[in-house]
């Protein structure tokens, strides 16, 4: 019988079947997914960037944003990786996220995140209390409301 190697990380980010599988559900369900290794390391988007939630776009163009980001999500990744089970949770700017650890005969392999989804439909009084939320970042109200109303 032959020996398995083991699945790695890049085995899953560079898996032409696996990009497939995630660009149908990016396609039914507007979710973008992207994988993490387990030591949080190193990170693969299954979808281009230009595909990303507006928002994100939006609250990602402020470097600090974009470093609340990463730490909300590196923080959740992990607690879900650790629990071994799949998590929801709202981001710092209030999306909702998913994180789902990936085991693969009993190792962790990659943590699946996906999300960027507004907990209600987009409306004035949301918009409001989301601006009011993410004020602390650079980004204009303007286009801070375009992005939402997308």
């Amino acid at each position: 019988m032959p020996v398995r190697e083991a699945v790695e990380f890049s085995d899953l980010a560079e898996s032409e079947v696996f990009a497939e599988f995630f660009g149908i559900v990016r396609e039914l369900t507007g979710i973008q997914v992207g994988l993490t290794d387990p030591s949080g390391d190193q990170a693969k988007l299954l979808f281009p960037r230009s595909a990303m939630n507006p928002l994100s776009l939006a609250i990602q163009s402020d470097l600090q944003g974009r470093a609340a980001c990463q730490e909300t999500d590196r923080i959740n990744l992990a607690l879900a990786a650790r629990g071994g089970t799949g998590i929801h949770y709202r981001c710092h700017a209030g999306l909702v996220d998913l994180a789902v650890p990936i085991f693969v005969e009993g190792r962790h392999v990659a943590t699946m995140n996906c999300g960027q989804v507004l907990a209600e439909p987009p409306g004035k009084a949301g918009f409001a209390r989301f601006r009011k939320r993410n004020r602390r970042f650079a980004i204009k109200p303007q286009a801070l409301g375009q992005a939402y109303f997308r």
